[in-house]
């Protein structure tokens, strides 16, 4: 992979890091969300949409599908579900509806990993809701994970270079500190410094 790309795609983790940290974090707090909604067939006064939907929660991430059934009581225009979907998103106070925390029965529920369906039904609204649960560190691991390589490439050329070496190859530069005879790679001018070593 070229350098710059590189650079490009370590930066790039790093800021998905940072977000994902700081989701996590304000999760404990309330819900980010993200949701497209689409309307589904309604028929007299009934409207009906499906929701597809992520959100931050309790510590968690929770991928989501939803049903909503609104009941307007008034005749309504019928709709075939062809219209529009929308995207949506937003923040929740915490102790919103669909908000409660996710039963612990195994091992993987302690780790964050659910299945879950929940459903409310009142006087004007039906919501049945199924989707699956993740734990919101888990992309902090993986993207963090895909940024140390670019730490580890910058730590290994700075030692290298404290060192009187070749920043790519390793090669020893005391003869010829201007550009490595192995690789010829060219030393910038803050590489050329030898250092002292003892005898």
């Amino acid at each position: 992979m070229p350098r710059r790309a590189r650079s490009f795609f370590s930066l790039l983790t790093l800021v998905l890091c940072a977000a994902a940290i700081a989701l996590w974090v304000r999760s404990f707090w309330g819900t980010d969300y993200l949701q497209l909604s689409s309307p589904a067939k309604s028929d007299g006064d009934i409207i009906t949409h499906h929701t597809h939907g992520i959100a931050w929660t309790r510590g968690d991430i929770r991928l989501s599908y939803a049903e909503h059934a609104f009941f307007a009581h008034t005749a309504q225009p019928t709709s075939d579900g062809t219209g529009h979907s929308t995207w949506t998103w937003g923040r929740l106070g915490a102790g919103h509806m669909g908000s409660d925390p996710l039963p612990v029965n195994s091992m993987w529920n302690r780790l964050g990993f659910h299945t879950y369906q929940w459903g409310e039904v009142s006087s004007f609204y039906d919501i049945t809701e199924q989707g699956v649960a993740l734990p919101a560190w888990l992309p902090v691991v993986i993207f963090g994970l895909l940024f140390c390589p670019w730490v580890i490439r910058r730590l290994r050329v700075r030692r290298r270079v404290a060192k009187g070496l070749c920043r790519i190859c390793g090669y020893d530069l005391c003869a010829s500190p201007g550009r490595c005879p192995e690789c010829g790679t060219a030393a910038p001018s803050g590489d050329t410094v030898i250092p002292i070593r003892g005898v």
